[in-house]
């Protein structure tokens, strides 16, 4: 599980296939959601700020906040510490 995440960390670039395989592989998967780090959180929002909002990224977010029908406090926090901090374009 931690290569998984150390996977996601190192990967610099988030395509919308890759941040869609991430997806599968975090899903329903609590212990590998709690290992998840504020960069990769970083990265996931920055993408959706300077791409748009993609149903990928935006899936991301959700499948790291509730895992096996449990909320995960830690990613939930990250996710709306760096929501808030973001600056999205309006749309239109």
């Amino acid at each position: 599980m931690k290569c998984v995440s150390r996977a996601a960390n190192v990967v610099v670039r988030y395509q919308l296939l890759e941040v869609e395989t991430l997806c599968m592989l975090f899903y329903d998967n609590a212990a590998l959601c709690n290992e998840v780090t504020e960069r990769v959180v970083q990265h996931v929002v920055r993408c959706i700020e300077t791409h748009g909002r993609h149903m990928q990224y935006l899936k991301f977010l959700q499948t790291i906040v509730k895992s096996e029908n449990t909320y995960i406090r830690k990613c939930q926090d990250m996710v709306m510490t760096e929501v808030s901090r973001a600056s999205f374009p309006t749309p239109g």
